[in-house]
């Protein structure tokens, strides 16, 4: 986006939000446990290479979360710990963990309140499986209960070494540019009955969902990989530009609209 002030040109970068983890740490000062939001800086950098501005949301009270959405430009649900399971009308299994209710309510707010907005929305991982059960989808609380392959596989986190297929004509395959792509992976939760609106963009070798997308033009797409960890390969740094690139656009649109206000 550019904005011109005095005769100059101005590059204004959107404000790309991004969801955090609560947690704490011990305070140098006070020597209390503390919270803080955290979040890897890979979503970070991948926001700024593709030529955003980042802007990190702590989890809120989920009436409050219009309000944070409401001065940005596109939204990034960002990875973390499991949904608690009630969501999806689940009770635990074992191996679920990292649940988090009040994440999940504001998320689940947020990512509503963008929708609502128009926000572009850039679904990763836990955030996938978020906008998932946001609109009535299920979740496989255990992928090894389904499949021997590996698909948490820490040692190779910022590698592309699982290989899935992507669909045809979709949003996904227009932006990688072909059907055949490979990724990371670093979970052990996955969709399992797609929520109302959505459909499959794309699988791995043991039909687990790897990307869902909106069966409309809303600009929003989930992908079960960590792309901002592995931003160094194009076809994953285009989830990021894109991102942008809509966000710019609808900006731009939202100008125009106020110009034309205030012209009349």
């Amino acid at each position: 986006m550019t904005d011109r002030t005095d005769g100059y040109e101005v590059v204004v970068r959107p404000r790309i939000g991004i969801t955090t983890t609560p947690s704490s740490h011990i305070s140098a000062t006070l020597d209390l446990p503390r919270p803080i939001a955290s979040l890897d800086v890979g979503y970070v950098d991948a926001v700024v290479i593709a030529g955003g501005a980042p802007v990190l949301l702590p989890t809120v009270r989920a009436d409050r979360a219009a309000d944070t959405t409401r001065d940005l430009d596109a939204l990034v649900l960002s990875g973390g710990g499991d949904i608690e399971p009630s969501r999806y009308g689940a009770e635990p299994a074992p191996e679920t963990d990292g649940v988090d209710p009040e994440r999940d309510e504001f998320e689940l707010a947020a990512l509503a309140a963008a929708e609502e907005q128009g926000l572009p929305v850039l679904a990763v991982c836990r955030g996938m499986q978020l906008l998932n059960v946001a609109r009535g989808g299920t979740l496989i609380q255990h992928v090894p209960d389904v499949t021997h392959t590996e698909h948490r596989d820490v040692e190779h986190w910022n590698v592309s070494a699982n290989p899935v297929t992507v669909v045809a004509d979709t949003r996904l395959h227009e932006l990688c540019g072909g059907t055949h792509l490979t990724v990371n992976s670093l979970h052990h939760q996955a969709v399992d009955r797609v929520g109302s609106g959505l459909r499959i963009t794309a699988v791995d070798e043991d039909d687990i969902i790897e990307a869902i997308e909106p069966t409309d033009d809303a600009p929003i797409l989930g992908v079960q990989w960590h792309p901002e960890l592995i931003i160094h390969e194009p076809e994953h740094e285009a989830l990021f530009v894109w991102l942008v690139n809509q966000a710019c656009a609808r900006s731009d649109l939202l100008d125009a609209a106020l110009t034309g206000r205030d012209d009349q």
